[in-house]
């Protein structure tokens, strides 16, 4: 009873593990001059998972 109890315990905790996602978030402002001399700012930011990856 004890080791069925055991291993039900150890395949749950195997489940919770695998279910976190871990993201990454990255931003940065790039800054530059447009032809007529105004200065410009666009921000950028890149989300980063395990599925999938996206570059806003």
């Amino acid at each position: 009873m004890k080791k069925i109890l055991s291993s039900i315990i150890v395949c749950l905790l195997a489940i919770a593990a695998m279910a976190q996602k871990a993201q990454i978030k990255v931003g940065y402002e790039y800054h530059f001059f447009d032809p007529r001399g105004i200065e410009k700012r666009q921000d950028f930011i890149l989300l980063a998972g395990q599925d999938c990856s996206k570059f806003y």
